[in-house]
């Protein structure tokens, strides 16, 4: 699947072990925003994070090496999610908000 629509965003992935997915399919739902403006691309970014977070679930506060890792899958994941939807609005607004994530290293 390389290229999505702007009406829906559906990142489909390998299921990461580590963060134990329920499923290996995150779905935001986008279509009834205008991805266009800066309001819509907040709003699209926030449900990415939502999903993002329901998708790798949670961690106990007393397991750091498991609180790490759904950290990261939540923050890949959201990363992802933007970078498949190619909306240069969504990319600034995500900028503005996302720590830095690698999504590929040689």
């Amino acid at each position: 699947m390389a290229r999505l629509g702007l009406s829906t965003a559906l990142l489909v992935l390998p299921a990461m072990a580590a963060a134990e997915p329920r499923d290996a399919v995150m779905a935001v739902k986008m279509d009834d925003l205008d991805l266009r403006t800066t309001a819509g691309a907040a709003v699209a970014v926030r449900r990415i994070e939502r999903a993002a977070h329901a998708f790798c679930g949670d961690a106990e506060p007393r397991d750091l090496s498991r609180a790490a890792v759904v950290a990261h899958c939540r923050a890949y994941m959201a990363a992802r999610a933007v970078a498949i939807a190619e909306v240069p609005a969504l990319s600034a607004v995500y900028a503005q908000r996302a720590e830095p994530v690698t999504l590929a290293a040689r």
